[in-house]
């Protein structure tokens, strides 16, 4: 492979990795201890609880801090 094609794919390589980090990020996050669990979602902020059984609805965090 010459210098030119060898460094358009490293570029194209290193701008997926970038493009692609965007993508990978967890949708969900997980706080709790024992019984009970808070999921979040990240990209909307909505959150909900969960025990072992069950889980509530899914709550806005910006109704919830306005009331």
């Amino acid at each position: 492979m010459d210098t030119p094609k060898a460094l358009f794919a490293g570029l194209a390589l290193i701008a997926a990795a970038v493009l692609f980090n965007g993508f990978m990020q967890p949708k969900y996050h997980i706080a709790g201890r024992g019984p009970m669990a808070w999921i979040i979602n990240t990209q909307s902020g909505m959150f909900r609880s969960c025990t072992y059984t069950e889980c509530g609805e899914w709550l806005d965090a910006n109704m919830v801090a306005t009331e």
